[in-house]
């Protein structure tokens, strides 16, 4: 008994904890060393910080020097005295400008670091930091894709972009404009989140890339410059400034661009009915005008709080033009008649996006709460006119015109949005909750005007008014957890509740739906050591009717093609499972798709009148296998290799007789990007890449294959201030595929060329003392305006 008595103070004085949480001037640090040694300078223990930047450690009571170190910054010491748990709250510490190359090189991360519910792709350290701008970065990106300028991710139909975990309000040609506005130089990594976790909106079967930026001292200010032209049919050119300035408690960033895109889009389709096969090629110039800009303030107002505004908006002036020549030809070959089309359209669309936000700091160890508030108006007036003629096998006139109208849509949306999100990092889980709301309306006016006898005569039958309005609410919780040192489990649950309201003029009916869903979500990651890891997860997602998609307008294109709407367009629901193999430089991922349900436009053909009616409609279910690897080759020291390949399997079900019931078949993709040195300096590159896509069956289409070859140099001037990027996209003019579907034994045979071959020359210069991030806040209403 004395002998267990004699030992009790020691266990006691065993049990003591210390922990606290690393920070720079603004961000947690995560991967921080920290350690404790007695008053003889002799190594006690030691941690490393997670991922919010926290420590922890148990030691007996007495005086002890707290040591801190991380790449980049200097090193931290305080003498601590330890007589009970403690807790030693925020650790700031200061960035080192002095650059050690060779101690760098020996400490730097792993390339690509599998966590529980994402990939992180460390870029500090590689050739990739030297790209340019982060639109470059994304490029080379295990599992995303650059095609035609559109940003898109391996197996998902749609992605949002992030920097440092908040969403930009940039979407198209804007996005690209704002990505080429960030040095790579300034990013720190890339996280490819493939299976969103519950604190996302459910909202599309789709991705997050969040870009995470280096961190950077306060006091300071930084802008840039950019300008690019683009040779393709037409020249098109965009350019544009940054500023971004932190002082104290006051963060301020700001954007402006203005572009001129053009594109000839070339369009080549056949369609044989019983009697008569048409063959029609046509063009269509798209030109757009563009001004953007954006605003972002944060302030620090008290010790725990912080507040903001986000504020962006866009003005485009967008013209369509469109000449088609269809000939219809007996089955024997001969030509009957021909339809020569002409059409043309204008629209001004306007965009602003609001954004006020709060957060609440409850300690010092991470807990927090943050409040949102979201608005988002977009309207747009278009006003165009279609017309032809028909004319004979001897190409004399029959009838002109054929057809002539006039239409004005008047396009006007209104959102919402609020959330509130609270993360509570506790001793042995981070957990997070929160709700949601958003609240949308949309008011379409469309009406038409028959111009066949040269007067302009409103067609009431023709025309319509339609108005949406949809509730989304919305709660949800999740925790993850280290269940040992070597697993680790992330759970949630989201659970939204829809309303939906719809009436349209034209036949007078109002539609009601609405509907409660649950969407589970769970990842489980066991790391066998420092470079392997095995993680497998499930989600749940659903994909809402873009607007669009949902106006019942009748467009009459020529009296042989129109294009409508369907207001009874349901969500599509998606299981996601992966399975994922993860090493330092590669990543092997096995996927299961699971969709129902899934909505997509058709082409309706009538053989007997050979009218083409493009709708929407729930009409497909699919299951898609897959296999996806991608390896990083950076053995030589000049070269640096990216490759994916990935591989599936799908099962198309269709519900619609007329189309093909069910088809199934391999899928797969192809990519390499190498990025070359060209000099000691890192300041003169090449790049060239290569993509190919197999053939395979999509939805109830069968596509040909098709690739794309791009070259790229780049060159760094003035201490690498002053980018220089010359890019030739599809030089080999491969890009064009064939896409086969059948309806109701009518086959129908399109091959599209989008004008993706074109000259890039682009120059960035920035200035400042660069200790400055950019700063953007997640819009609430994303999903929102994603489906615009």
């Amino acid at each position: 008994m004395l002998l267990l008595l004699g030992f009790f103070p020691v266990i006691l004085s065993a049990q003591i904890e210390i922990n606290g949480i690393v920070e720079d001037s603004r961000h947690a640090i995560e991967f921080a060393t920290v350690t404790l040694h007695n008053g003889s300078n002799e190594y006690v223990i030691g941690a490393i910080t997670s991922e919010n930047g926290a420590f922890k450690f148990s030691v007996n009571q007495g005086k002890y020097k707290l040591t801190i170190n991380y790449i980049g910054y200097k090193q931290y010491q305080s003498e601590i005295s330890v007589t009970k748990n403690s807790n030693l709250g925020i650790i700031q510490i200061e960035t080192n400008n002095i650059e050690l190359d060779e101690l760098v090189l020996q400490t730097k991360k792993h390339i690509l670091v599998r966590k529980n519910d994402r990939l992180v792709f460390n870029i500090e350290n590689t050739t990739t930091a030297d790209a340019g701008s982060a639109i470059e970065v994304l490029s080379v990106t295990p599992g995303l894709i650059l095609n035609n300028d559109q940003l898109s991710m391996l197996g998902k139909t749609s992605i949002n972009v992030m920097v440092d975990g908040r969403i930009t309000p940039f979407t198209g040609n804007q996005l690209n404009s704002y990505l080429n506005s960030i040095p790579s130089n300034t990013i720190k990594s890339i996280e490819v989140i493939t299976a969103p976790p519950s604190k996302y909106n459910a909202e599309g079967n789709g991705g997050l890339i969040n870009i995470i930026l280096k961190q950077n001292k306060n006091n300071s200010w930084n802008s840039s410059i950019r300008l690019s032209g683009t040779e393709r049919y037409q020249s098109s050119w965009d350019g544009g400034a940054t500023f971004n300035y932190k002082k104290d408690k006051l963060s301020i960033s700001a954007n402006v661009g203005k572009d001129d895109f053009n594109k000839k889009n070339i369009y080549h389709n056949k369609t044989f009915y019983p009697n008569q096969n048409w063959v029609g090629d046509g063009s269509g110039l798209y030109q757009n005008k563009g001004l953007n800009s954006s605003l972002s303030i944060d302030y620090q107002a008290l010790k725990f709080w912080t507040t903001g505004v986000d504020y962006s908006n866009s003005f485009s002036d967008v013209e369509e033009k469109s000449n088609n020549l269809d000939k219809i030809f007996t089955i024997n070959n001969e030509l009957e008649f021909s339809i020569k089309s002409v059409g043309r359209s204008n629209s001004q669309p306007k965009r602003h996006s609001f954004n006020f936000h709060n957060i609440f700091a409850l300690d010092s160890l991470g807990k927090k709460i943050s409040i949102d508030m979201d608005f988002y108006k977009a309207v747009s007036n278009k006003d165009g006119d279609n017309g032809g003629i028909t004319f004979d096998r001897d190409n004399n006139i029959i009838e002109n015109p054929f057809f002539s109208n006039q239409t004005t849509i008047d396009y006007d949306f209104n959102n919402l949005a609020t959330k509130i999100d609270v993360e509570l990092p506790l001793k042995t889980l981070n957990l997070e909750f929160g709700a949601s709301s958003s609240l949308s309306e949309t008011i379409n006016e469309f009406d038409f005007f028959n111009t066949v006898s040269g007067d302009v005569i409103f067609d009431l039958n023709q025309s319509n008014k339609f108005k949406y309005n949809e509730k989304i609410f919305a709660v949800y919780a999740s925790g993850d957890s280290n269940l040992t040192k070597k697993w680790s489990l992330k759970a949630g649950l989201r659970i939204e509740n829809t309303w939906i309201t719809s009436y349209s003029k034209s036949i007078g009916q109002e539609n009601k739906n609405d509907y409660l869903k649950f969407f589970p979500t769970i990842y489980s990651t066991y790391k066998f050591n420092d470079i392997y890891s095995l993680t497998a997860s499930f989600n749940k997602r659903l994909s809402r009717p873009r607007f669009e998609s949902l106006d019942p307008f009748k467009i009459v294109i020529n009296p042989f093609k129109i294009v409508e709407g369907n207001p009874f367009l349901r969500p599509s629901y998606t299981d996601n499972y992966e399975f994922i193999f993860n090493s330092k430089k590669n990543e092997l991922k096995g996927y299961f798709q699971d969709v129902k349900g899934k909505y997509e436009q058709i082409a309706e053909i009538d053989a007997v009148t050979t009218i083409v009616n493009y709708t929407y409609l729930n009409y497909l279910n699919m299951k898609n296998y897959g296999l996806t690897d991608t390896y990083i080759y950076d053995k030589i020291k000049w070269l640096t290799s990216y490759n994916t390949f990935d591989i599936g399997y799908s099962i198309i079900q269709s519900s619609i007789p007329k189309t093909i019931n069910k088809q199934e078949g391999y899928n797969a993709f192809l990519q390499t990007r190498n990025d070359i040195t060209l000099n000691s300096k890192h300041t003169f590159l090449m790049g060239f890449s290569y993509y190919y896509v197999f053939p395979s069956k999509v939805n109830v289409s069968q596509a040909e294959g098709y690739g794309s070859l791009n070259l790229s140099l780049k060159l760094r001037l003035l201490d690498k201030n002053l980018s220089l990027s010359f890019f030739m996209n599809d030089v080999l003019d491969s890009n064009r595929h064939l896409i086969t579907t059948y309806y109701g034994g009518v086959k129908s045979a399109y091959k599209n060329y989008y004008d993706s071959r074109s000259i890039r020359v682009s120059a960035i210069y920035s200035f400042g003392n660069k200790k400055i991030k950019l700063n953007s806040r997640p819009a609430g209403n994303q999903d929102i305006q994603n489906r615009l």
